[in-house]
């Protein structure tokens, strides 16, 4: 489900970056009219004009929800730290106006993430104390040590809160992503996980995809004979086997010993293949541990994912594979 996760996340940072894009268009509107007519710094209005019309382009491309690429993040983000540089260098850092340079980590951790949030936040750093040291041989020795020390100080501390906040924010997204996507007992994706990842297969440019259900033979025997603790040790020691072999983020449990998988095969012979190869080293290995050895099959049934199939066309079709596969005498495959 890392896909999901990055989806999600990428709609928060665009919400956050629209934001910025809306107030950032307003402001420096309004403060190059202030610099061009009042202050009379036909410079400092001209970069914070394009930093409006610039802010005014992306707000735009927000709305009509296109993807930004992050290239362009990056170029917005370091165009509005030079034009906020170059205003504090006119104005030589007149008391007040580094504060605003103390605000971007927060953006650049909110609209970027934490990577790129810790890059932009180390240069900002080391680029302003250059700033102050240029401005200091300019006026003389205008600024006192108290200037540096403060303003690194300050912003230090909000680096690393932004940088705190952006690592347990992502932390817990990805608990919660796990909760949501994940099956409780045996750590196989689950239903919503399987929607997801077939929404991701049936874009027109993906590769042949197919579809196999698996169930387990007699597993009310099991539990009957063993108990409920093997019977869901023998889900578990299964997941573990079926990942292993289709790869964790293809398998998914659909519901008691029923699990799905999609298979990147280049036909149905070959996939068909593949699952016949599993379901007969599920029944040469016993599952569960030292102590109790449970032997099991499993009979499957396999499905090419045609264009225009729906998820629960695709399962449909499996099911009654799995179904005629165990009408025939279980263990076996099934495939059309």
């Amino acid at each position: 489900m890392l896909a999901s996760n990055q989806l999600d996340s990428q709609r928060l940072r665009d919400s956050v970056l629209k934001g910025l894009c809306l107030g950032m268009m307003l402001l420096s509107a309004g403060l190059s009219y202030i610099n061009l007519v009042l202050n009379g710094r036909p410079t400092v209005a001209l970069a914070e004009a394009a930093m409006s019309v610039f802010s005014a382009s992306l707000y735009l491309l927000l709305l009509k929800q296109k993807q930004i690429p992050t290239p362009v993040k990056l170029l917005y983000l370091i165009c509005l730290t030079a034009v906020i540089e170059y205003v504090l260098f006119v104005a030589k850092n007149r008391v007040g106006m580094s504060h605003w340079l103390i605000t971007l980590p927060i953006i650049f951790y909110l609209t970027l993430g934490k990577r790129w949030g810790f890059v932009l936040s180390l240069f900002l750093l080391a680029g302003h104390v250059v700033l102050l040291s240029a401005i200091q041989i300019e006026t003389g020795g205008a600024l006192s040590k108290a200037d540096f020390v403060n303003f690194s100080f300050s912003f230090v501390v909000i680096w690393i809160v932004s940088h705190t906040y952006e690592s347990q924010r992502m932390s817990i997204e990805n608990k919660l992503n796990k909760l949501a996507y994940e099956d409780a007992l045996t750590g196989a994706q689950n239903r919503l996980a399987l929607k997801h990842r077939f929404s991701q297969l049936s874009q027109p440019d993906q590769p042949r995809a197919y579809l196999a259900i698996l169930d387990v033979d007699h597993f009310k025997r099991i539990n009957d004979t063993h108990g409920h603790d093997i019977g869901d040790q023998v889900l578990i020691n299964l997941t573990q086997k079926l990942q292993h072999h289709y790869g964790v983020t293809n398998v998914f449990r659909l519901g008691g010993e029923e699990f799905c998988m999609l298979l990147n095969c280049s036909s149905l012979e070959s996939a068909t293949t593949l699952c016949d190869q599993v379901r007969q080293k599920i029944q040469a290995v016993p599952l569960v541990n030292d102590e109790v050895l449970v032997s099991i099959t499993v009979s499957i049934g396999v499905c090419e994912l045609k264009q225009g199939f729906s998820l629960n066309q695709g399962l449909k079709v499996a099911d009654t594979l799995l179904y005629d596969a165990k009408a025939l005498g279980r263990n076996q495959v099934l495939a059309a």
